[in-house]
């Protein structure tokens, strides 16, 4: 991409909090392999960001002027991040889920890091909100799910950075950037790892999509973490982990 996709936060364009809304649930439409591969192949095999950006406006039937487009395999599916109107005050951003032949979006996305758990079917997203009224109004972050079926948004916990381990639980990061674990059954989060940070030490921004983001997990379950901090002149605080209890 050729910029950081940004959240344009304007007067009437704050998003609020996801509702919570009851439905049945719908099984999702079975997976297409074969054209997730064959679209990431033609996204690897794009020149430029403006070839890019013509190929997704191709598969989205996209009508109006795009300036970025990010794509991304997660398991298998594919993760189309699509940015437009940009200014200097940000962009507007969307993002699309890609696990057949029709793309379908994430509803309740507003910027920030999408996991993916199992086939495609569950999508966790950072979610930035505007709370308050008038001189306590401020902006935070959290984590959502969407059914990418029923497109029913609800809000899983008050962390960013989702990342799916393994064993289908969604791991995030606190305010100060400590690793938690949501169990694949649902839940309040627990603590995994503590980043030994205090709040003030952590960059938070959540206008500006600045706030600590997903772990990066190996395969021998353990995960490193990376907070970006207050100081700008200090390194980015960086610790490792491991997913089974007691290791």
């Amino acid at each position: 991409m050729r910029r950081a996709v940004a959240l344009l936060l304007l007067a009437g364009c704050a998003s609020t909090a996801p509702a919570r809304v009851s439905r049945e649930p719908a099984a999702p439409p079975p997976a297409d392999p074969a054209a997730v591969r064959a679209f990431l192949d033609e996204a690897a095999r794009a020149g430029s960001p403006e070839e890019t950006v013509a190929l997704c406006a191709r598969v989205l039937t996209w009508e109006r002027p795009l300036d970025q487009c990010d794509v991304t395999a997660a398991g298998p599916v594919a993760v189309i991040r699509v940015a437009e109107r940009c200014n200097d005050a940000g962009c507007e951003v969307s993002a699309f889920l890609l696990r057949d032949a029709v793309p379908r979006k994430v509803a309740g996305y507003t910027g920030g890091n999408i996991a993916v758990r199992g086939d495609g079917a569950t999508v966790f997203a950072d979610h930035v909100a505007l709370e308050g009224a008038g001189a306590t109004a401020h902006f935070t972050a959290y984590v959502v799910q969407t059914d990418v079926v029923t497109a029913q948004v609800t809000k899983v916990a008050d962390c960013t950075g989702p990342s799916v381990a393994a064993d289908g639980s969604l791991l995030c990061r606190s305010r100060r950037g400590d690793v938690l674990r949501v169990p694949p059954t649902g839940g309040a989060p627990v603590l995994l790892t503590p980043s030994c940070l205090e709040e003030g030490q952590v960059a938070w921004d959540p206008q500006h999509l600045v706030f600590p983001g997903p772990v990066d997990l190996n395969t021998d379950g353990t995960f490193s973490a990376v907070t970006q901090l207050t100081d700008p002149a200090a390194p980015a605080h960086v610790f490792r982990g491991a997913l089974a209890a007691g290791k």
